[in-house]
C-alpha cells in the first residue's frame, strides 16, 4: 500500500507543492493584508489561485485517475499482484489526505468563494471542498482510484456537486421559506445545517462504502481459497 500511496501523491506533486507554498507564505500574506494599502496587489492573485484550487481540486481522485491512464487504467493495475485491500485503502487515504490539506489551505486564508448565495443562504467553501471530494469515492471510485464508474466525468461531477445541487437546494429552501413558511426559518442556521449535514453524510457514505467493499474483497478471497483447496485435493 505504501507504494500505491507514494505513486498517487507523486501524481499530485505540483498540487502538493502549491499547497506547501501557500502554507509557507500565509504569515507573510497576513502581515501584508493587515499593514499596507497595497494589499489588493497580493490579494487578487492569491484569491484567483484559491478559487481554482477550490474548484479544480474538488475532484482529486478524478485528476489522479486521468494521470493513471483514464477509464482503461484498471485493466492494467488490477492485473498486477497487488492486494485489492491495499488498493482500497490507498484510495481512501489519498483522498482524505489531499482533501484535508487543501481544506486547511482554504481555511487558513479564510477564503470564501461562495458557491451559491440566494437570499443569504451560503455554502462554506472549505466544507464543500471536503464533502465534494469525499462524495467522489462512493459515487465514482467505490473500489479504487484506478477504476472509475462509467458515465461519470470529472467536469459533470464538479458542475453537479458545486453548482447544480447547491443551487437546487437553495432554490427549494428559498421557495419553501418564502411561500410556505413566511420566512420563519433562520437562514444562517439552515445554512450551517446544510453545510455540516452534507459533510456528515459524505463521511457516513464513505464508511458504508468501505465496509461494503471490504466484505466483497473478503468474500472473493474466501471463494478463491475454496476453489484452490478443491483443486489441491
Amino acid at each position: 500500500m505504501k507504494q500505491l500511496l507514494i505513486r498517487n501523491l507523486k501524481l499530485r506533486s505540483w498540487t502538493i507543492a502549491l499547497y506547501i507554498l501557500l502554507l509557507v507564505i500565509n504569515p507573510i500574506y497576513a502581515i501584508i493584508m493587515a499593514n499596507t494599502t497595497w494589499s489588493f496587489m497580493i490579494y487578487i492573485p492569491v484569491a484567483i489561485v484559491l478559487m481554482l484550487v477550490s474548484i479544480l481540486d474538488s475532484g482529486h481522485l478524478f485528476r489522479i485517475h486521468r494521470r493513471l491512464g483514464g477509464k482503461s487504467s484498471y485493466l492494467f493495475y488490477e492485473s498486477l499482484p497487488v492486494s485489492k485491500k491495499d488498493m482500497l485503502n490507498a484510495n481512501y487515504i489519498t483522498c482524505i489526505v489531499l482533501t484535508l490539506f487543501g481544506a486547511l489551505i482554504i481555511g487558513l486564508y479564510n477564503f470564501q468563494a461562495t458557491n451559491i448565495d440566494i437570499n443569504d443562504l451560503r455554502y462554506s467553501t472549505a466544507i464543500s471542498f471536503i464533502y465534494v471530494n469525499f462524495f467522489s469515492i462512493p459515487i465514482a471510485f467505490q473500489k479504487n482510484t484506478e477504476r472509475k464508474r462509467e458515465h461519470i466525468s470529472y467536469a459533470v461531477y464538479i458542475i453537479s456537486m458545486m453548482l447544480v445541487i447547491p443551487f437546487t437546494i437553495a432554490l427549494v429552501f428559498t421557495a419553501s421559506n418564502t411561500f410556505l413558511l413566511n420566512n420563519a426559518l433562520n437562514i444562517q442556521l439552515y445554512a450551517k445545517f446544510i453545510n455540516y449535514g452534507l459533510l456528515l453524510l459524505s463521511v457516513i457514505w464513505m464508511i458504508i462504502n468501505y465496509i461494503i467493499q471490504w466484505r466483497h474483497i473478503n468474500r472473493r478471497i474466501k471463494k478463491e481459497g475454496f476453489y484452490e483447496a478443491r483443486e489441491y485435493h
